[in-house]
């Protein structure tokens, strides 16, 4: 399974930490976690990821064909920097 994760810079929340990211990683054990910093980056990952967590715009949904669980707010007025 992959997961995405996806913090962008002057979002909501702050930039993940390194130690954060160690804890996504090692709770998700096996699957495989990316954590896309540019909104090109997120639709490439998007292609093939059944899990996602941060900030979903609604113009990137289509990009996420497999998803099957979303822990993500979803918005259309953000404008990422």
């Amino acid at each position: 399974m992959k997961i995405v994760v996806y913090a962008p810079a002057g979002g909501p929340w702050p930039d993940l930490s390194e130690d954060l990211r160690g804890m996504v990683c090692r709770a998700a054990g096996e699957n495989t976690v990316v954590f896309p910093s540019s909104r090109d980056e997120l639709v490439k990952e998007g292609a093939d990821a059944e899990v996602f967590y941060g900030l979903l715009r609604e113009e990137v949904f289509p990009f996420f064909p497999n998803l099957r669980w979303s822990g993500a707010s979803i918005v259309s007025g953000f404008q990422e920097q």
